[in-house]
């Protein structure tokens, strides 16, 4: 029943939620105002998350959020960049970031539910020659051939020492409107 329920929140619920909780934030940016911020390499993912980084405070979903609600990419850039800080939580950091990075790459944002749900966690998940890599917030991971290692990679690096497990993930994409 647990998982049943876990499956319906990550899959389902919380995209409508998220959908209803933000429908006036703004969709899109004008991309051509951060034209210097679009990365077109692993590198420069890198050094966008640094920046974003240094304009974000982390800020957990409350009772409002339902504890779980996403903002639009368009939304947690211009925070970000147009009136920082970007207070936020994991996944308002990693949406503003695929705000840039899904310019030039195909992304997704990855969320992984553990065992322990307070645990759970919302990085960026994106494809690069044929490899595919995940950002946790400055953190770039080396490339994988398939989904399976990744997911096993973030098992070890975040939750190996904690003693909890991941139980599932699911990726999201932003269709221009809302996340799906």
């Amino acid at each position: 029943m647990k998982m049943c329920m876990i499956n319906l929140w990550i899959k389902c619920l919380r995209y409508e939620w998220s959908a209803l909780r933000f429908k006036n934030s703004i969709k899109q940016l004008d991309k051509e105002v951060y034209e210097d911020y679009i990365p077109s390499s692993l590198l420069q993912i890198k050094q966008v998350a640094e920046e974003l980084h240094n304009r974000f405070q982390y800020t957990p979903d409350n009772i409002l959020h339902l504890y779980d609600a996403m903002d639009s990419p368009a939304s947690c850039w211009q925070k970000a960049f147009g009136n920082p800080p970007l207070k936020d939580d994991c996944d308002g950091f990693h949406a503003a970031l695929y705000w840039a990075v899904s310019f030039n790459f195909d992304c997704r944002l990855l969320t992984v539910v553990t065992s322990n749900i307070k645990d759970s966690h919302t990085m960026l998940y994106f494809k690069n020659e044929g490899l595919l890599h995940y950002v946790d917030y400055m953190y770039l991971s080396n490339g994988f051939a398939n989904m399976g290692d990744l997911i096993n990679h973030i098992q070890n690096r975040r939750y190996k020492s904690r003693g909890t497990e991941i139980v599932a993930s699911e990726l999201s994409y932003w269709d221009g409107n809302r996340w799906n």
